[in-house]
């Protein structure tokens, strides 16, 4: 309905990447350090366990424990703010975090 009134406006109206994610219900919680963080503006990519998440930016740093709860994946995935594409990036909610301490 919003994108609808937004169209009528004339207003740019873009796909969102959510659109194009294949959705994995079943997927379990995936727990682990991570190794590798990305900002993207007020989301993140986090490497973590070999594998690539866009979620909500935590402020996570390298080496911090985090637990991720995966809700689906997109395969061979273009960042426009990174300039990067990401053969498997999956879509995720931090389930739990905590800073690393010194």
């Amino acid at each position: 309905m919003i994108l609808l009134a937004l169209a009528a406006c004339g207003a740019v109206v873009t796909e969102s990447p959510l659109a194009s994610i294949t959705r994995t219900p079943a997927e379990p919680d995936v727990q682990g350090t991570v190794a590798e963080v990305l900002p993207a503006g007020g989301y993140a990519y986090l490497r973590v366990e070999d594998r690539w998440f866009a979620t909500l930016d935590r402020g996570l740093t390298v080496g911090d424990p985090v637990t991720l709860d995966p809700i689906g994946r997109a395969d061979t995935f273009y960042s426009r703010r990174t300039g990067r594409t990401f053969d498997a990036l999956w879509f995720a909610s931090v389930a739990s975090s905590q800073p690393r301490t010194p």
